[in-house]
């Protein structure tokens, strides 16, 4: 999806002047500065939508609520940053820019309301403002009224960030109607072709299937959640062919964990059509949600974070029940150290969806990074005895064990085995590798060579387990003719990593061959 995402950076630059204040023509040199970034001729500026406002037209004694806000933007602290800039607006009401920028700041922050009053007012001052023209529209596709959305996407200037969003949110209201101009909309590009499907599946008129496929992948691909999407809606209109090519292909390509729901929700939509009917876009303001989430993604996976979050606001504004905007928002949480509500956001997902375990996972490992283990433990406790979700339990031990508290460690891992009925499946190796680290710790060395070598059976070819159990034998000083034929496998596997390097020379040193050793060891101080 290289093509698209480049259209909407460069389609971003204009966004970027409409937030700043045209003083003495700079906004012609910021905008030169912009495309140069993307072109990948200079570093991108960490806020796209807000920087360079010029204080000249702050008054003296407004100086600390302008600082204050510039300060609590950089943080992340969007409703903060809002609340200062308002008061800004309070002493001098008609000024448009620092609207401009509180609105912005409100749909970062989350006050979707806010944020459309002020574009309201924005746009009295500045009828062809884009980024108020496009939150206007998106408040009247919240309340299915779409001519009005039309009307105010008509008054956009055409330009490159209009040139690329009118047309989808514009076909979506136009859907009820069942005017949709399908060719011409297919013709903007890939993500334009993605939602000529999912509009024509809203219709019931998906005719040629193959053709919105083909102009998808021929612009550079799809992520995984929009070729999921358009399998849904091949197996909902009776094309089981092309959706199951589809679902095999996810199926092969990058698998996730065992653990992952979405995947399980996945196969079990292949085996059974009438669950695609779950992902069904039932209104045209959901599917202008689906839009603004796209793009979303395409921006945060791109690093440009807070247009990204200004489009997934939007997406949630018209869709506040989508699971998937939450998730997507946490990510964003995470990204800009907001890790409260970050958590917060990955609770408030409903239990049951694809993506629920993950997400309450997410939150017990970002209380685990805060160094609150209790809290990440109790998390995954109720979490366990809500839902029992056998990979709480697990990560209940990797959790202790990070924290270096072994002997808690095991009893959490014991009781994932006992969940599993005692017996540990190839799906779940990784816990005797786990629960065998955590024994070694704690000096029962029995038991510890007992899971390794347990979980070698699962994994004969996995370098770092065949390491872990090698140098614990050289360290004990027992079974060294067979540690030196794990090692030297690991370091088979592993010809660049120096700790695999550096465990074969100490087992060489404890077999005598100093030869070897010194060879291994010098290795080992040019790799780490």
């Amino acid at each position: 999806m290289a093509g698209t995402r480049k259209h909407i950076l460069l389609t971003l630059s204009a966004l970027a002047l409409l937030s700043a204040c045209d003083d003495g023509g700079q906004a012609g040199g910021q905008s030169s500065s912009w495309l140069d970034w993307i072109k990948g001729k200079s570093e991108p500026r960490r806020t796209v939508f807000l920087d360079n406002y010029p204080l000249d037209y702050v008054r003296e004694t407004q100086a600390g609520n302008y600082l204050a806000g510039q300060f609590a933007q950089n943080r992340g602290d969007w409703a903060s940053a809002g609340k200062y800039f308002d008061k800004l607006i309070k002493a001098d009401p008609n000024n448009t820019a620092l609207q401009q920028r509180a609105m912005v700041l409100a749909m970062q922050g989350g006050d979707a309301n806010r944020a459309i009053a002020l574009a309201r007012k924005v746009v009295e001052a500045d009828p062809k403002n884009i980024l108020a023209l496009l939150f206007i529209a998106s408040d009247h596709m919240s309340r299915q009224e779409y001519a009005e959305a039309r009307e105010s996407l008509s008054h956009m200037p055409q330009q490159g960030i209009t040139d690329f969003i009118r047309p989808i949110i514009g076909a979506w209201a136009q859907a009820p109607d069942g005017k949709v101009d399908e060719d011409m909309l297919i013709s903007n590009g890939p993500l334009h072709a993605y939602h000529a499907l999912l509009i024509a599946d809203y219709l019931g008129k998906v005719k040629q299937p193959e053709k919105y496929f083909i102009h998808v992948l021929a612009g550079g691909g799809a992520d995984r959640h929009m070729l999921e999407m358009m399998a849904d809606a091949y197996s909902r209109e009776g094309h089981e062919e092309l959706a199951n090519k589809i679902y095999d292909t996810l199926s092969k390509e990058g698998q996730p964990d065992i653990g992952s729901s979405r995947f399980a929700a996945m196969l079990e939509k292949q085996k059974n059509p009438e669950l695609a009917k779950e992902t069904a876009i039932e209104t045209p303001t959901q599917g202008a949600a689906e839009a603004f989430y796209n793009m979303a993604r395409m921006l945060f996976q791109d690093k440009n974070n807070e247009s990204a979050l200004v489009f997934a606001r939007l997406a949630q504004h018209l869709d506040p029940s989508k699971e998937d905007i939450k998730m997507l928002l946490a990510s964003m949480m995470i990204e800009g150290d907001r890790l409260e509500d970050a958590i917060a956001l990955y609770k408030s997902v409903k239990p049951g969806v694809p993506g629920y375990p993950e997400s309450i996972r997410s939150a017990a490992e970002i209380l685990e990074q805060k160094g609150e283990i209790d809290r990440s433990i109790k998390l995954l406790e109720q979490d366990y005895a809500q839902n029992k979700d056998l990979n709480s339990l697990i990560q209940i031990g990797d959790v202790y064990r990070r924290a270096e508290r072994h002997a808690e460690a095991i009893k959490g891992y014991d009781r994932a085995v006992a969940a599993m009925g005692g017996k540990v499946s190839s799906d779940y190796w990784h816990v005797l590798y786990a629960r065998g680290m955590s024994y070694e710790r704690v000096g029962d060395m029995k038991r510890a060579e007992e899971d390794l070598e347990a979980a070698l059976e699962f994994r004969p070819d996995h370098p770092y387990l065949l390491n872990y159990l090698g140098y614990s034998w050289a360290d004990q000083g027992k079974k060294l003719d067979k540690a030196v034929e794990l090692l030297t496998k690991a370091a088979n596997l592993k010809p660049d990593d120096g700790y695999i390097a550096d465990s074969l020379g100490w087992v060489y040193f404890k077999t005598g061959n100093f030869e070897k050793a010194v060879e291994e060891l010098e290795k080992a101080v040019e790799l780490v």
